[in-house]
């Protein structure tokens, strides 16, 4: 997750395509993790720069779904 993080600060020093792939991965990877904080965090950067990437918009609403149940955050 750290590596993914530090990924994800550097990205904007490389092309957009480059991050999106970063705050995609720390975000799927947070969730898997049941980090929804982190995971929200970063999907909602995500989605804000490209609504449309990949299954952002499903992975926000899983996100969303576990925090509403009170689902265990790392």
């Amino acid at each position: 997750m750290k590596a993914y993080g530090e990924a994800v600060e550097s990205a904007g020093h490389w092309d957009e395509a480059v991050k999106k792939l970063a705050l995609y991965r720390a975000g799927w990877l947070a969730k898997g993790l049941k980090d929804y904080e982190t995971a929200d965090r970063y999907l909602t950067e995500l989605a804000g720069l490209d609504f449309g990437y990949k299954d952002v918009s499903a992975l926000l609403d899983e996100v969303s779904k576990h925090r509403e149940n009170g689902d265990l955050t790392l």
